[in-house]
């Protein structure tokens, strides 16, 4: 629900695409966000975590093709770029209760 959670999808699916490739690091986030979903809620949250698993993996393209000693900090300033620029999605509730999709550059 918070911004928080839109970086922590993405920047875990960019170490799984790094360590694992592209198509495992799909299969293993498709995997986990197919669950049994009961409310529009959920629906929403597995929405929203798709999306952000996607640009997650996506962000594989920006890192540094030589050698970086530290791809943690590499990978964390990526991550906070596509969060900041709004590239990614987190779930808001509107006055009446009701949740909806919102780009993270928008609070």
């Amino acid at each position: 629900m918070f911004r928080a959670d839109a970086f922590r999808h993405a920047y875990f699916h960019l170490w799984n695409t790094y360590s694992l490739g592209r198509d495992l690091a799909k299969q293993l986030g498709d995997a986990h966000e197919n669950n049994l979903y009961i409310s529009e809620f959920d629906e929403l949250s597995r929405s929203m975590d798709l999306f952000n698993n996607y640009a997650g993996r996506e962000a594989i393209e920006s890192i540094s093709p030589n050698f970086v000693f530290d791809r943690q900090t590499e990978f964390i300033q990526i991550i906070k770029y596509l969060v900041d620029s709004g590239q990614m999605r987190y779930i808001k509730k509107n006055s009446d209760g009701t949740y909806y999709l919102q780009d993270t550059n928008v609070y």
